[in-house]
């Protein structure tokens, strides 16, 4: 029963590290829709009238360069956003759980404090506040941005700013 709190430790914190030490994974998640189908990939740079982009299909094959016209929605996520949020989430998750247990708490009556400890209480809410905030803070960081650019060379230029936060050379 004590190693039940280190193994949901590992439980949540396993897929984070695993997915911060992948060097080779690019900086960013891209889906593109538009008339050629759906491409994943890298958002390599962004130009005056196109965009380009590493195809995770083919890692091996040269960038593609997709013009305003072929692309109707960008969705784009940072990499690592799922482990900040997990990180974010646990923290803010189990101060608040040890907070509220502290605060929440009521010594029981003299003979039964002695078999019920005021830790337990403590450790209790404070793993269920590391649970719901882990899970809470890896939804919020696995949201996507989306940029619906229809083939509308404005909408590309309003999306252009954005886009350049998020290409490879940053």
């Amino acid at each position: 029963m004590k190693y039940l709190p280190f193994f949901y430790f590992c439980l949540l914190i396993g897929p984070a590290i695993a997915q911060s030490h992948d060097i080779d994974k690019p900086k960013n998640v891209l889906k593109l829709e538009g008339p050629m189908g759906i491409v994943n990939g890298t958002l390599l740079a962004v130009n005056d009238s196109s965009i380009t982009v590493l195809n995770h299909r083919l890692p091996n094959a040269e960038p593609l360069v997709i013009p305003y016209k072929e692309i109707n929605t960008i969705k784009i996520r940072k990499k690592n956003s799922v482990a900040k949020g997990l990180w974010i989430g646990m923290a803010v998750g189990g101060t608040m759980g040890f907070i509220i247990s502290k605060a929440a708490y009521e010594p029981p009556p003299a003979p039964v404090q002695v078999f019920v400890p005021e830790s337990r209480s403590t450790g209790t809410w404070t793993i269920i506040g590391l649970i719901g905030g882990g899970l809470l803070g890896t939804t919020i960081g696995s949201s996507k941005v989306r940029l619906p650019i229809n083939g509308h060379y404005p909408s590309f230029v309003a999306a252009t700013e954005k886009l350049q936060s998020y290409t490879q050379s940053k």
